[in-house]
Order: structure tokens, then sequence, then C-alpha cells
């Protein structure tokens, strides 16, 4: 199992949610051919939504990083990329779970993930973005 499905099932573990709770991924651009992602995406049948730096950062995020901006160009990439994902099913949709990094035993990665979730997901009909 990769470092990224370990802390996605960690994640939603610590939550106490449901697999089925996640409609898709959703990153930026540049990241985007990474072979977790791709392999996350195929093995439970999630689209793998991109975002460039400039579409993320017209995103309002909780936790902006500046640390992040130097690296990527903006200044949230996992909660920036939640929301507008979501978004795009249901524009008032909101984080569900802010940014958390998890680091897996004998890994030397970090994974930083955020949920967000649409209206419809909140009354128990549809999924959300991660």
């Amino acid at each position: 199992m990769s470092t990224l499905a370990a802390s996605v099932q960690q994640c939603l573990q610590q939550h106490h949610l449901p697999i089925a709770v996640i409609a898709g991924l959703a990153t930026l651009t540049s990241k985007a051919n990474e072979p977790a992602l791709l392999a996350l995406s195929q093995a439970y049948g999630w689209p793998l939504l991109s975002f460039t730096a400039a579409e993320l950062r017209e995103i309002a995020t909780p936790n902006p990083s500046v640390t992040v901006a130097g690296y990527t160009g903006t200044p949230s990439v996992a909660e920036a990329a939640a929301l507008r994902a979501a978004r795009r099913a249901d524009p008032s949709s909101q984080l569900l779970i802010p940014k958390q990094i998890y680091r897996q035993p004998r890994s030397p990665y970090a994974v930083t993930l955020a949920i967000a979730s649409t209206q419809r997901h909140a009354a128990g009909a549809e999924p959300s973005q991660a």
C-alpha cells in the first residue's frame, strides 16, 4: 500500500468516515502525474482533477502557507484543490476536514490531505472531494 493510500485510510478512520465519502481526488496540475495519485484514482475509480496554481490561489482557505506558496506558487494545495473540485458540483461546498499532514512508518514522505463536502453530501446524498 502506498503512503498516499495509507494516509487516506488513516484520515478517514481518524474522522470516522467511510471510504464512500470520497468522490474524487484533486491536486495541483504539476502533481497530477504522480504514480501514487494515479494508482489510487484507478484503484477506486475516482476521477483525478488537477488545477493550476493560479486557479488554486483564487480559493480562500483557512490554513494558507507561505512555505507552500514558495514551492508551488499557491498558498494552499490540499484545501484549495478539495474546495475547487467540490464546488464544481455545489458552489456552497465547505471543508469537512481541513488540511492534515500524515507520515507513515518507514516512509520518507509526508502526505497533506483535506476533504471538502458538498451540501448534498452533508444531507447524506453525495460524496465529497479529497
